[in-house]
């Protein structure tokens, strides 16, 4: 008996070690391939965006997010966005925009626009780092997304335009 459960014994903590070096081998892949995507180029265009109602306008230089791939990023692992900085997703038609904060650590104003670019929606003071759906009452085509709290600080909301240079 004393042979069998020694065989067992051993047995066991060989499954258990390999599996420990998969899980392990995994993890360190995956945080390989972020930090990569992190380093890598930035992978948008860039340019600058008005807002604008009424004779007001406000300008910020912003990155372009067109392709599936750039929806999917999105401004993704950025600790802090700067002031008169953001991002322009133009989903190609007007439809139901769902978006969420996973893996997003600065908080968003979210601004939802129509086909004319005209502001529907804005999602103020998203939550870092949340998986809760944020979407527009209102079918959207782009989605313009500020530093948090940008909006209130402006007075931008429904009915402000944005242009493209």
């Amino acid at each position: 008996m004393k042979g069998f459960a020694l065989r067992f014994f051993l047995m066991f903590a060989t499954v258990f070690a390999v599996l420990f070096l998969l899980v392990f081998a995994y993890l360190s892949i995956t945080s390989q391939v972020e930090a990569a995507e992190l380093d890598e180029p930035n992978p948008f265009e860039i340019t600058t965006m008005r807002l604008v109602s009424n004779g007001v306008s406000h300008t910020f230089t912003v990155e372009l997010a067109v392709t599936q791939a750039q929806h999917h990023r999105g401004l993704m692992y950025r600790q802090t966005i700067p002031p008169d900085t953001g991002m322009v997703f133009d989903f190609g038609r007007t439809r139901p925009i769902v978006m969420w904060m996973k893996d997003t650590p600065a908080s968003l104003d979210m601004l939802f626009a129509d086909e004319n670019q005209i502001v529907v929606h804005v999602a103020h003071n998203t939550k870092p780092l949340s998986r809760e759906i944020i979407q527009s009452p209102r079918q959207a085509r782009y989605v313009v997304e500020l530093a948090g709290g940008t909006a209130a600080r402006l007075g931008i909301g429904a009915g402000w335009r944005f242009e493209l240079d």
